[in-house]
């Protein structure tokens, strides 16, 4: 029965400690509480070496990996074709090189205005890099001509000069005016409509 007299006592003795604590630093302001512990750490006890961001060398910075192929698109390859209903035009655009990776694509941003169709290619895109297979670039997009007449065509992409052209729009056929095949080649030159 005494030692279990003396247990309950040093649980007891240790509880009002515990809340005497507690009331104690509960009297303290927030930066009296901070000053008091940073006031208790003595500085020459924190051994220079184990400070963390003093042992990170610079060199270890992870950079993430580059999303775009850096190697310049060489020249495009246009395959035009005729949408389900004959008033529009699909492309098919496709780098000349290949790119090691599964399913590389072209970053493209189309633009149609005062009856003109811009092609400025931006930049061949990471999607699933490989050792064993390369393949072109591509991306894929539609036109809606307007009606019959000759309209602008311009294609531009990264380390190529602004090319230019036109299309011819007819009742029957689609007919690409193009002189720079060896840079952008359109294929077929005509389309049936």
């Amino acid at each position: 029965m005494h030692k279990k007299l003396s247990i309950l006592l040093k649980v007891l003795v240790g509880m009002l400690f515990v809340l005497a604590c507690k009331k104690e630093t509960s009297l303290l302001s927030n930066d009296q509480r901070l000053t008091s512990l940073h006031d208790s750490i003595p500085v020459d006890s924190i051994p220079i070496d184990s400070i963390p961001c003093d042992t990170i060398p610079n060199d270890t910075v992870p950079v993430p990996p580059n999303p775009y192929y850096e190697d310049s698109i060489t020249g495009l390859i246009i395959t035009p074709e005729i949408g389900d209903d004959d008033s529009t035009i699909i492309f098919t655009v496709k780098t000349k090189n290949t790119y090691p990776d599964e399913n590389p694509y072209l970053v493209i941003y189309p633009q149609t205005g005062d009856s003109s169709l811009y092609i400025p290619v931006q930049m061949a895109v990471k999607v699933t890099p490989s050792a064993t297979v390369s393949h072109p670039a591509t991306a894929v997009f539609a036109y809606l001509p307007p009606i019959n007449g000759d309209r602008p065509l311009k294609i531009s992409f990264p380390g190529s000069p602004m090319l230019q052209g036109s299309i011819t729009v007819t009742n029957t056929q689609y007919i690409f005016n193009w002189d720079h095949d060896s840079i952008v080649l359109i294929s077929p030159k005509i389309l049936s409509r």
